[in-house]
């Protein structure tokens, strides 16, 4: 393993890369492969366990010598873990994605991208009448 970020790449047990493999036989799309991989609680688990940038680093590192299958499938499912992240954290490191050319990566985060919804705020402003009771008499 690379020297960035180890904690995550530990994360991948054998059964979860045996499901990750299955998934990835079994897919005709990068979309399919995404909403597959999602549905995963282990991809979930790293969304929660790891921050936005933690699995950046993992991803980067896989990506910087990509050598077996095990590796993309493990940089597929770490994408479709950012997808749980809020969107003002996913947003930034899926961008610097975009340019990476390997397989579906490209084609995963730019779905990601374009049905990742931002979390809005709005400010309501409300003026407050009270009831007035007359009283008649």
């Amino acid at each position: 393993m690379n020297n960035i970020s180890p904690d995550i790449l530990q994360s991948f047990d054998k059964d979860f890369l045996k499901e990750l493999a299955k998934l990835y036989m079994y897919a005709n799309t990068p979309v399919f492969l995404f909403r597959q991989y999602r549905k995963l609680s282990e991809t979930e688990m790293l969304a929660r366990k790891y921050t936005a940038q933690d699995i950046e680093r993992g991803i980067r590192s896989l990506l910087s010598d990509l050598k077996e299958l095990y590796q993309l499938l493990e940089v597929y499912a770490m994408i479709a873990a950012l997808s749980f992240k809020n969107y003002v954290q996913a947003k930034p490191v899926l961008e610097k994605l975009l340019i990476t050319e390997v397989e579906w990566v490209p084609y995963l985060v730019r779905y990601i991208l374009d049905t990742m919804q931002p979390e809005n705020s709005y400010i309501i402003e409300y003026q407050y009448k009270p009831k007035t009771h007359v009283q008649g008499g």
